[in-house]
């Protein structure tokens, strides 16, 4: 957590150091999950840096165990990772995985993750399918935003309550 958040504040250095001291450490082997998430993370921020950077292989390599270990969450985040690799440098791979991301995404059922897939897909501007994307998306950021709303005014309702009883 803390080197991706140091990629998210573009301290690539310091994030870098982290996976890869991560990667050292044996017991990673243990853990396929868990190495999957830093070797994905780390070839991400390594791409951030310098999307010039081929990091393909380890993304792909990430990928391949997440696959194996039915980490449909690890997916999510890869097929996610490899759409935005391929943005810029090939739209056909990108819509594929941006694809594959929404698809794993109902299948966890994570609503901002579909979101992020359906946002993805309609900047790749897919064609065949870019009005249903499109409807879906305003449709289900209405429903978040209103669902934060009620969080936001049922808090504010406690709150009132609370100082009323008082």
């Amino acid at each position: 957590n803390k080197a991706n958040s140091l990629g998210y504040m573009k301290e690539f250095e310091k994030s870098n150091a982290i996976f890869e001291n991560i990667l050292k450490d044996s017991i990673i082997e243990n853990y396929p999950q868990t190495k999957a998430r830093v070797i994905d993370n780390m070839a991400f921020t390594i791409w951030k840096q310098d999307p010039g950077k081929n990091v393909l292989t380890e993304l792909l390599s990430a990928l391949k165990i997440r696959e194996q270990q039915n980490d449909l969450i690890g997916l999510a985040t890869s097929y996610d990772h490899l759409s935005q690799y391929f943005k810029n440098t090939n739209n056909t791979l990108a819509i594929d995985y941006a694809t594959k991301y929404l698809e794993v995404s109902r299948k966890i059922k994570s609503p901002n993750e579909e979101l992020k897939a359906l946002q993805a897909l309609i900047e790749l501007n897919q064609k065949s399918n870019g009005y249903s994307n499109y409807a879906r998306y305003i449709s289900l950021r209405d429903s978040l935003d209103k669902a934060a709303l009620n969080r936001k005014n049922s808090f504010a309702k406690i709150k009132y309550d609370s100082e009323k009883n008082r």
